[in-house]
């Protein structure tokens, strides 16, 4: 009874040992992470009330400045092509940036909310400092698709042919601006840290920024990750090799 107990209990500390040295093997992967984000957006004219006419056709305006704190989120697909290198690419959703008139008894003539998300492709470097922890960075190319609220897209009074059947002399009045959307290819890089749970989860934290131009700059998001690796989770690295 001794021999079986000990027998079992070296079985057990030896699979231990063996789960705590074992790396994730290279593969696929997928995961999200989320946490806070801040833009680098400065201070820009809004369009506010009274609208703008034919006989006063400059527009209105007051000074706002957006709301520093976002939150965002992303999913995200990888390979590992070996321990040290990879590719990654993922979705990115931010919360609303705000803008808020620094004098409150102004009102906006258009919306002030504006958005940010974007598709990402990245290549990725990982430096493992031990069998659990590790270090990375990532850099690549994300397509950005950006809202600018109309209230930021400020109109002068105007009118502009807009001839139908019926009245070929109509007109289209435009006091205030509208939303616009720009798609454009921006830089994105990242840098964190990550803690392999076991032989297929793994947890990080990072920092991760896209340079979205525009009146809203840059986005960054403070990250905490969860990813699942789709390798044999009895083999690591080095094992089960043959």
């Amino acid at each position: 009874m001794k021999k079986r107990i000990l027998t079992g209990l070296i079985l057990a500390a030896g699979s231990l040992v063996c789960v705590n040295a074992m790396a994730i093997a290279p593969g696929f992967y997928m995961g999200l992470m989320m946490g806070p984000a801040t833009n680098a957006g400065g201070e820009k004219p809004v369009q506010v009330y009274p609208l703008p006419t034919s006989t006063s056709p400059i527009a209105n305006t007051g000074v706002a400045n957006p709301k520093s704190s976002q939150f965002g989120s992303r999913l995200f697909l990888g390979y590992k092509f070996n321990p040290y290198a990879g590719f990654e690419g993922g979705f990115t959703y931010f919360s609303g940036i705000d803008y808020a008139l620094k004098d409150p008894s102004l009102t906006s003539a258009g919306g002030t909310t504006a958005r940010v998300r974007l598709i990402d492709f990245m290549g990725k470097l990982d430096y493992s400092y031990n069998n659990t922890l590790g270090f990375y960075g990532k850099a690549g190319v994300a397509a950005t698709y950006t809202t600018t609220p109309g209230g930021l897209n400020v109109t002068n009074y105007r009118s502009v042919p807009a001839p139908t059947k019926a009245d070929p002399s109509a007109v289209k009045i435009f006091t205030s601006g509208s939303n616009t959307y720009t798609v454009k290819l921006s830089p994105t890089f990242a840098l964190g840290i990550s803690y392999d749970i076991d032989p297929s989860w793994q947890m990080d934290v990072s920092a991760n920024r896209v340079l979205v131009g525009g009146p809203i700059g840059s986005m960054t998001m403070y990250a905490l990750g969860l990813s699942y690796h789709f390798v044999d989770r009895y083999c690591g690295q080095f094992l089960c090799a043959e």
